[in-house]
């Protein structure tokens, strides 16, 4: 058996800013938010269901079911306070091929869990005695050690981006569209909290002040100490 990789059940979190959003299920479920569960009809649905986690339990009893990423995500974009609970890779292309208006925006719409409720491991399954076993671990091995994988993941995101601002740009007169791009908006345009960066530009005027007050200094010093030497000399 070669181990392939491992998936994190998260969620995604609307209206970033300015408002202070839960960062972790266990704030997510002290808060008045719709909880959006992408059902699989598996392990993720009956783990949470089964668990003696009071948490896992609050999210069973308010989890709203979803058969599709694509119509999980949305609706949490769309509601005023929802966050959509998915496994990582399925819920980020989801995020990437349907809510992507700029390919190279670092900050969109939605962000992710700090935690994850549940992590399952995704193999490969081979013949016993199998000869491609041993093959298949090492080239693994190598993809990850090399940082490769972390590059084609990178490549694969802004793959989906494109495809989600090309689908979204077809899609202008659709009334899923304009209600993203009108949430879009309201994001990009509306007040952020304070930031160092926000006070590069009153640092810079204050150096810049502060120079031109030295300098000034130094001349008027210049000439003050020029004329005592004169009267000196005069005396």
């Amino acid at each position: 058996m070669g181990a392939g990789y491992r998936s994190r059940l998260i969620y995604f979190l609307t209206f970033i800013t300015p408002q202070d959003v839960p960062m972790t299920h266990a704030e997510l479920v002290n808060e008045n938010y719709e909880l959006l569960f992408r059902y699989y009809g598996g392990v993720a649905y009956r783990h949470a269901a089964a668990s003696k986690d009071p948490m896992q339990q609050e999210i069973t009893r308010r989890a709203i079911l979803y058969n599709s990423s694509q119509e999980c995500i949305v609706s949490a974009i769309l509601k005023e306070k929802a966050a959509c609970l998915d496994w990582d890779a399925h819920g980020s292309f989801a995020v990437f091929t349907n809510t992507t208006i700029n390919v190279y925006e670092n900050k969109g719409l939605m962000i992710k869990s700090a935690d994850s409720v549940l992590s399952s491991l995704i193999a490969w399954i081979y013949k016993k005695y199998s000869p491609l076993v041993e093959t298949f671990d090492s080239y693994l091995i190598k993809i990850f050690a090399s940082g490769i994988y972390k590059k084609w993941v990178e490549e694969e995101s802004t793959q989906s981006k494109r495809v989600g601002a090309k689908w979204l740009n077809e899609q202008r007169d659709s009334s899923i569209n304009r209600q993203i791009i009108a949430v879009y908006l309201d994001y990009s345009t509306s007040l952020k909290p304070l930031q160092i960066s926000s006070f590069y530009g009153i640092f810079s005027l204050l150096f810049i002040g502060v120079c031109v007050s030295l300098i000034v200094l130094v001349f008027e010093s210049y000439h003050q100490w020029n004329n005592i030497f004169e009267l000196i000399f005069m005396l």
